[in-house]
């Protein structure tokens, strides 16, 4: 239903709640993650019942038109298809660690930066595998 995705908009000190149109039905997914940076709001993954993604978007937000997604073209290094992963911001990068994939399934412990491209960041001892977390 038109309406269903939202967004808060601060304005002189005061938050108001936005309806906006929808969402395209390809980028309405569960457990997706959301990042602000220097480069723009991004938005990364989810799923759809069993099916798991690891597309990144560009999104534009207009309380009058909506919200449109870019998608971002990346090299073949990229993390792999996920949800439920942490996903921030330090400057013009975005960092995400772990997630799951529930069709394989897998938990993922590994760390990737994102500056245009994606990197994978190789540690000597990665926390454990998780999913669900914030930072």
């Amino acid at each position: 239903e038109v309406g269903s995705c939202g967004c808060i908009v601060l304005r002189n000190g005061h938050a108001v709640w936005h309806c906006l149109p929808e969402v395209p039905q390809d980028l309405r997914r569960h457990d997706a993650c959301l990042a602000l940076c220097d480069l723009g709001l991004f938005y990364f993954g989810g799923a759809r019942g069993r099916v798991f993604y690891k597309d990144l978007h560009a999104v534009s937000v207009d309380v009058q038109k909506g919200c449109s997604f870019t998608k971002v073209a990346c090299a073949d290094v990229a993390p792999a298809p996920r949800s439920n992963t942490a996903f921030v911001s330090r400057g013009g990068t975005l960092w995400l660690f772990g997630g799951c994939d529930l069709a394989r399934p897998e938990m993922y412990s590994d760390l990737w930066c994102f500056d245009g491209s994606w990197t994978q960041i190789v540690t000597s001892m990665p926390p454990p595998a998780r999913s669900g977390h914030q930072a």
